[in-house]
This record gives C-alpha cells, sequence and structure tokens, in this order.
C-alpha cells in the first residue's frame, strides 16, 4: 500500500518537474531566438546636410514589436509575464532620459506553476555603424 503511495507521488512530482521544464525552455527560447530583425527594423537613422547622422532606436516600435513577438510565443507557456525595457547610454551603460538612445536591455520575467518565477534579460546596442 506505501509503495502505490510513493508511486502516485513520485509520478505527480515527475509531471510537474516535466512541466515546468517544458515552460522555462519555451520562453528561455523565446527571448533568445528572438529575431534581431524586431530590433534593426526599431533602428533609425538621420542624416543631416553636414554629412553627420544621427542613429538610435525608436522606442515605440520596439516595445510594440518585441512585445507582440513575446505574446504570440509564449501564450501556451504562460499568460503571467512582465516586459520591461530600459534604455542606456552607449558609452557608460547608464539611463539613457532622452528619446534617442543606444543600447536597450529587454527583461522578461515570468511565472507559473506553483509561483515558480523565470527571468531572462537579453542586451542589445548600436554599434559599428559610424
Amino acid at each position: 500500500m506505501i509503495n502505490i503511495l510513493i508511486s502516485i507521488v513520485f509520478s505527480v512530482l515527475s509531471y510537474c518537474l516535466f512541466n515546468t521544464t517544458i515552460c522555462v525552455t519555451g520562453i528561455n527560447r523565446a527571448m533568445i531566438h528572438m529575431p534581431i530583425q524586431l530590433i534593426e527594423n526599431s533602428v533609425v537613422i538621420e542624416e543631416y546636410e553636414d554629412s553627420n547622422r544621427e542613429i538610435y532606436i525608436n522606442k515605440e516600435k520596439l516595445e510594440t514589436d518585441v512585445t507582440s513577438y513575446i505574446d504570440a510565443s509564449i501564450q501556451k507557456f504562460t499568460n503571467d509575464y512582465d516586459l520591461s525595457f530600459v534604455y542606456l547610454n552607449l558609452i557608460n551603460h547608464s539611463y539613457c532620459v532622452i528619446d534617442k538612445c543606444r543600447a536597450v536591455k529587454i527583461s522578461l520575467s515570468a511565472s507559473f506553476m506553483f509561483d515558480y518565477s523565470f527571468h531572462r534579460t537579453m542586451y542589445y546596442e548600436i554599434g559599428g555603424v559610424e
């Protein structure tokens, strides 16, 4: 009788761990394999008459594109997630308070099954285009 109880407990725990692993792997894969075109499409290049140009990230486009991608990618794993965007200065990596930033840190926090939370942060910067 105790063997049956132990078998049932072990089976339930195995199923829960398997399900958690599938969720973590899916969410991690969605963040790591996010298409780079989402970032590239939000880069703005403004050219001026004196052959100078200004390159920066369009915040609204980036946030819209990445949010819609994450919504579509992880909806089968969890509906409870928080996506945050932190814009940074390229030189000293401090917070960028102007509209024309050249680096972004995208953080995803997701929670699922037994209030387990998963966090992944990706950093992108515009470089090598001068």
